[in-house]
């Protein structure tokens, strides 16, 4: 007997139509929805793509066109700077001749570069071929009253072409153009016979320091490869690219056809062949053709055009679409950019697009009545075991197992449920370890270390208390990354993040399975000992520890170079708490990076004041600048053989007000553990750079001297280290040749592509490198190969031990014969006797410093020393 219950289910709809026909219904809505609109929008969608492509490829033309031609103007300006700073000598023709070649193959898109005065002084260097493997070299010469041209081959050999006294470049159209511009231009485009190319040249006057023309740098750019970039952009199918002048003259195209044509040949072609310039209108290219003439139809004056422009055409009924950009340069440079596409390049795609589309609309249809029909299935009869174990449940039958297979939904629901539950552990159990662990490393944090720690204490003292003697001991490292900042600054912070992650493993393979260790801070990191049977374990730890930080650690592609300091603290009676072994550790860790020839310290009982005193020098440094307190000294340079003085090393003392005259080695430690060494080193290179600029313009004409000022490596990593160079030299007037910077060898080894970069650009200003304290640190001879060196500085522990301790004599000799092969200079450190002098004399030492001439003098020692009376005695 079926009930009133069983009729009312019995007339309500199947769960699997309820399931299966609306998402049914909703798929084919949307499907042929989607169907509808890629039709529809088929055309839409080609307008938009052809205006996508054409913008693009303008930019790209655009972007490329300002590269491009900036090179020319970048070669005058850097030209107009090496004479006005007196780096070039127009009278020196054969350095000249090598300057202008060696900027020709660095600036590879350069056809030529000329320089050319009012006296009239001319010289140009240029290429006479297409392949750059012949050289013309053209100069003024005043005894013929006209110029000398040369040809160079690859291998350097001169041939004489001709004396041509008629030319004067200051009639010619690129000196006319600059001289009454009175600033960087443009002239207009010529066409080359040799090589045949379209020529643009960039003219750049310049003037004596009161104004007066001194005359003109000029550089020209051949525009062919202009005609080669635009080729190698893929505009559609067959579209092209090309751009003009206003007035309609072809610059460069995306075909294979010259912007120029030839009038006349004969059988000799360097002497009669005439070429000229060609309209776009005149183009063979039918797309080029017949966009010129539209453009023309439409913009009689093509001045007129000032926006940019997307416009149609009809070629024998096909559309094409043109773009039109204007290309403004502020030197003088008017130029129009155009592209042209057939619109056919587009509908194959959109059609075929439109066709796949519809036959996965089809396809999706399908599929999605046979997947609903399928899942409808899967989902209602897991449901009806659901609903019977629920009916077998509210008999009161607990016992039931919901994982039996006649309970399947029930049983998925349980196991739900039991996900839940694990995953809700699973997050737990991820919130305790986040808030014990660092995220970036993996290992403890300060929280969790301190726990630790207080449990090591605990355990060790009950152990204490229970054997009646002192159990083995236990200690605490505090360890801090060097230079990670800079690290960090140099390279970011994703660098940095993954420095630490491969440190914090390095840091458990030197550690024992008992050890722990976690992450303090940004760079720091602490590690619990224990146990310790013998407190040397600990310093054997430590020392395998700094051993491993010997290596390079490679990071990504970066190979990075990082020392630690550590700090080591006991657990014993000045230790005995969580915060005091920390801050024990921590404080060794500070005399420790105070300490050059130190690595780690054990901390002691005196440390502690000795770190207050420290601090409080600390203090009294950040002030010691305003309050004039550091003082420059200047000891000798001097010529090993003609004993006359080259130049000065500026040595720096802090005169502090109760402790009187400071070393160096005092107070420089304090100044790089806490930053201040990037201010008090960029104060002590302005100061000796206007001194030296004083004493060039008093003893200039006597001492060509240097001033050599060391750099630390925190300085010189700065991002705006460059930049404060030159606005020194500039604000002093000091000449960059003048200037020799220090730096040691561990600091080629910190980011060497940092330093590379800058140590070129800063030889290529002209200022001088030298090596400090060589043979004393991380001597490697690759550096020597890979960095631009001028000098080598012999530390003074060898010269000190000449004579004295075996093969200190051979050892600086093997350093002298090595700095020769490489055309390097060497200065010989600490020379104090007669003897030493004469040793490294015959060793072949360049330049000797030390107190047997002087020793660091103050401004007005140095000013009577260089007054004559300081080799008197010599």
């Amino acid at each position: 007997m079926v009930s009133f219950a069983s009729l009312v289910q019995l007339r309500k709809p199947s769960l699997r139509l309820v399931l299966v026909v609306p998402f049914v219904l909703q798929v084919a809505l949307a499907v042929g929805l989607t169907g509808w609109i890629s039709l529809r929008n088929g055309q839409k969608a080609v307008n938009d793509l052809a205006s996508q492509i054409r913008t693009q490829v303008a930019q790209q033309i655009n972007d490329e066109l300002k590269t491009y031609l900036e090179q020319a103007m970048l070669v005058n300006r850097i030209n107009v700077n090496a004479i006005a700073t007196a780096m070039i000598d127009l009278k020196r023709l054969s350095s000249l001749e090598d300057y202008l070649r060696q900027q020709l193959k660095e600036f590879n898109t350069l056809n030529s570069v000329v320089i050319g005065t009012e006296k009239p002084d001319y010289i140009g260097l240029g290429y006479n071929d297409q392949d750059r493997s012949l050289l013309y070299f053209s100069v003024w010469n005043p005894k013929a009253k006209g110029t000398l041209d040369w040809q160079i081959d690859a291998k350097g050999n001169r041939s004489f072409l001709e004396k041509d006294i008629s030319y004067d470049h200051r009639t010619r159209s690129w000196y006319q153009a600059a001289v009454q511009a009175k600033r960087p231009i443009w002239s207009s485009i010529d066409v080359s016979v040799t090589p045949e190319n379209l020529i643009l040249s960039a003219s750049h006057p310049f003037y004596d320091t009161q104004g007066n023309l001194l005359g003109v740098v000029s550089s020209d750019l051949g525009l062919g490869q202009i005609s080669q970039f635009l080729s190698s952009l893929k505009i559609g199918k067959t579209g092209q690219a090309f751009i003009i002048e206003r007035d309609g003259l072809l610059v460069a195209t995306s075909t294979h056809e010259l912007p120029y044509r030839v009038k006349q040949r004969s059988s000799d072609l360097a002497r009669t062949q005439s070429l000229e310039r060609i309209q776009a209108s005149e183009s063979k290219n039918v797309l080029i053709h017949k966009t010129a003439q539209y453009l023309r139809h439409q913009w009689p004056n093509l001045r007129q055009l000032q926006q940019p422009q997307q416009l149609h055409l009809e070629i024998n009924g096909e559309r094409i679409l043109i773009g039109i950009t204007p290309f403004h340069d502020a030197r003088g440079l008017d130029w129009l950019i155009l592209t042209a596409i057939p619109e056919a390049d587009f509908m194959e795609t959109i059609n075929a697009n439109t066709r796949l589309t519809i036959a996965l609309c089809v396809v999706a249809l399908g599929l999605t009545v046979m997947v609903s029909i399928l899942l409808a299935h899967w989902l209602i009869q897991p449901i009806l075991n659901v609903v019977d174990q629920a009916n077998t449940l509210s008999l009161g039958q607990w016992d039931t197992q919901l994982s039996e297979p006649l309970s399947r939904e029930l049983t998925l629901l349980t196991c739900a449920f039991r996900r839940m539950a694990q995953q809700l552990q699973t997050s737990f159990a991820s919130l305790q370890y986040r808030a014990s662990h660092d995220e970036l490393t993996g290992l403890l944090n300060q929280s969790a270390f301190r726990s630790k720690l207080q449990q090591t204490i605990q355990e060790y003292d009950i152990a204490a208390a229970r054997v009646g003697a002192d159990p083995s001991t236990f200690a605490v490292l505090f360890l801090d990354l060097n230079d990670f900042k800079l690290i960090n600054d140099s390279l970011g912070h994703l660098v940095g993040d993954r420095l630490l992650q491969t440190v914090a493993q390095c840091l458990l393979t030197c550690l024992r399975a008992t050890d722990t260790v976690a992450r303090f801070g940004s760079d720091e990191f602490l590690v619990l000992l224990s146990p310790l049977p013998e407190k040397t374990v600990a310093i054997d730890i430590t020392e395998r520890i700094l051993d491993r930080f010997q290596a390079v650690f490679q990071v990504d592609s970066n190979g990075l170079f990082t020392s630690v300091s550590v700090g080591i603290a006991y657990y014993d009676q000045y230790s005995t708490q969580v915060e005091e072994l920390i801050r024990n550790a921590d404080i060794a860790l500070y005399r420790a990076k105070v300490n050059p020839q130190a690595s780690y310290e054990v901390f002691n009982q005196d440390m502690h004041a000795q770190v207050v005193q420290q601090l409080q020098l600390a203090i009294d440094l950040k002030h010691a600048i305003d309050r004039q307190e550091l003082i420059l000294y200047y000891q000798p340079i001097i010529d090993a053989h003609q004993l006359q003085v080259m130049g000065f090393e500026v040595l720096v003392r802090w005169q502090h007000p109760t402790k009187g005259l400071l070393s160096p080695s005092i107070f420089i430690p304090i100044a790089e553990e806490t930053g201040q060494i990037v201010e008090i080193g960029g104060w002590i290179l302005r100061q000796a750079c206007q001194q030296m600029q004083r004493w060039q313009l008093q003893f200039g004409n006597v001492y060509p001297m240097t001033v050599s000022v060391n750099v630390a490596s925190k300085q010189f990593l700065q991002a705006d280290f460059l930049a404060q160079v030159y606005e020194i030299l500039m604000k002093t007037g000091l000449p960059p040749s003048c200037l020799k910077l220090e730096i040691t060898e561990t600091s080629l080894l910190k980011n060497k592509a940092t330093i590379l970069r800058k140590l070129n650009v800063l030889k290529a200003s002209g200022v001088q490198i030298s090596i400090d304290d060589f043979g004393i640190g991380y001597s490697s001879l690759s550096y020597l190969a890979q960095f631009p060196i001028d000098t080598l500085k012999i530390d003074r522990f060898f010269t000190q031990c000449l004579g004295t301790i075996d093969r200190s004599g051979e050892i600086t000799e093997v350093i002298c014969l090595l700095a020769k092969k490489l055309n390097l200079t060497v200065i010989a450190e600490g020379v104090e006797t007669a003897e030493q002098l004469e040793k490294v004399q015959l060793m072949g030492c360049d330049y000797v410093q030390g107190y047997y001439f002087a020793p660091p003098l103050s401004v007005q020692e140095a000013e009577l020393w260089l007054s004559g009376q300081g080799l008197a005695r010599r």
